[in-house]
């Protein structure tokens, strides 16, 4: 603080003015501060944090102050100041619209009523599909939160749109355009005016809406997105689009909105329900595509709708329960052995970096010699298996068979995908083998031998995948 009241300036110095005590909210210290640059001629960029009231006193005792103290100078004194006061605006504008996450929040939660054209700051146009449910709890009150808020939305969205369509109709263009195509208009009765067929159509859009919608329609199809999205916590763009067209009965492929259009119109969704369906799918196409529909946002936007929705526990009330989780896993063994390991004295496979398990020559019974594989795997937790994908190499030699065993943690044997014979080509070959889930696997154990005695041709177990339901045991 100062012990004299401020000198009226321009005038002279006549009062002298000096610090009694340091600033209450920080202390005085070594001045200038350590600069960001040893080179004295070096502009550096620096923050100066102060109100327009603290402003406005600084620019004023510089603008004063430069007279006094640089005379000659002060033109350039004064237009260092100012030059270097630049404030770049409207970048850090269009940088917080572009990564801000409130504002991309708000500006999509306002897109449920008006429609503002833009592209997506997170994905380009063309890249639109992906999970609704990334970085978010896969905790089922969620996900059901989820599956409200993105129903709701696309209804929304598809009422709108539909709407939106109809009203083109009022265009003083599409009326010369019908009436060139509907040249009886004026000559049938009831169909006087333009304005009849116009009026008649929206009429009827509207009625299909009121018609094909209801409470009990919503929260089928809220259950319907809950059942696909609780699984493996994954509801992508493309599922939403795809699951309202099994609603409707028809189906397109993503990216060709033009096909969903056609075939709505030419009457493939039959029934008001159907035709509802139908839009809402073609909504969320068009999002799934990335791009938009008469203005709807892509992939950002669409995510943080399903954001947006609230965690609720009602789907215990008005959903099927919840499918255990599906979980796949390979085995490249061109990279690891993945912790098999021959499982007894008599041995029998070894695994090659780059290649696989390969068969090796032992004494498979004490009269026979044979090329065989013979390892296990523990897995990390109990788990239930139902599909097992194996790729192999196998050339030369006798034929031979080749079985996956699933044991429980006793050791007994509870299913056997058998692969025989193996065909020896020499091309890698894959087998597959779909089976009723079998539970309680604690281990995994691989038999691949020739069926004769002697030691002559070679298999190479390359890849093997499984499938099955509830936690992943190999993780």
């Amino acid at each position: 603080m100062f012990n004299a009241p401020p000198r009226k300036l321009p005038y002279p110095l006549d009062k002298t003015a000096f610090v009694t005590a340091p600033s209450a909210l920080q202390p005085i210290g070594s001045y200038p501060p350590t600069w960001g640059s040893s080179n004295s001629s070096q502009q550096i960029t620096i923050s100066l944090t102060v109100s327009l009231d603290e402003f406005i006193a600084i620019q004023s005792s510089i603008d004063v102050g430069r007279d006094i103290a640089y005379g000659a100078d002060s033109v350039v004194v004064w237009e260092s100041w100012i030059k270097g006061l630049t404030m770049n605006i409207c970048d850090a504008v269009a940088d917080c619209i572009a990564n801000s996450t409130a504002v991309q929040e708000a500006l999509n939660l306002r897109d449920g009523e008006q429609r503002i054209a833009r592209n997506s700051s997170e994905n380009s146009i063309g890249s639109g599909d992906g999970n609704l449910l990334e970085n978010l709890s896969c905790d089922l009150d969620t996900i059901y939160g989820v599956a409200v808020a993105v129903e709701d939305y696309i209804y929304r969205v598809a009422r709108d749109t539909w709407e939106s369509v109809l009203d083109t109709v009022s265009d003083a263009v599409a009326r010369a355009r019908l009436v060139d195509y509907l040249p009886f208009i004026g000559d049938l009765p009831g169909i006087d005016d333009i304005n009849d067929v116009i009026d008649q159509i929206r009429l009827a859009g509207i009625a299909t809406f009121n018609i094909g919608y209801n409470t009990q329609i919503r929260q089928e199809n809220i259950c319907g997105l809950f059942a696909i999205a609780c699984t493996n916590c994954e509801l992508l763009a493309s599922d939403v689009s795809e699951f309202y067209a099994s609603q409707a009965a028809i189906s397109w492929a993503i990216g060709d909105q033009l096909q969903a259009f056609l075939r709505i119109v030419l009457g493939e969704a039959i029934g008001e329900e159907a035709v509802v369906a139908a839009w809402m799918s073609l909504a969320a196409a068009a999002l799934a595509s990335g791009g938009e529909l008469l203005g709807r946002v892509g992939l950002f936007g669409f995510r943080q709708i399903a954001a947006s929705g609230e965690p609720d526990s009602d789907w215990e009330i008005f959903c099927d329960p919840c499918a255990p989780p599906r979980w796949t896993y390979t085995f490249d063994f061109s990279a690891e052995s993945g912790s098999f390991a021959t499982y007894d004295a008599i041995g029998g496979g070894q695994w090659i970096f780059g290649e696989g398990w390969q068969t090796t020559c032992v004494p498979f019974t004490p009269n026979e010699d044979r090329e065989v594989i013979r390892v296990v795997r523990i897995t990390n937790s109990v788990g239930a298996f139902d599909k097992c994908e194996i790729e192999y190499v196998a050339a030369g030699g006798p034929d031979a068979i080749l079985n996956v065993r699933y044991e429980d943690s006793a050791g007994t044997e509870l299913y056997r995908s058998d692969f025989e014979p193996m065909a020896k080509t020499g091309s890698p070959e894959i087998r597959l083998d779909a089976f009723p889930i079998v539970g309680s696997v604690a281990a995994i154990r691989i038999l691949s031998a020739t069926d004769v005695n002697g030691c002559s041709g070679v298999a190479t177990i390359l890849r093997i995948t499984f499938e099955g339901e509830g936690i992943n045991p190999f993780l």
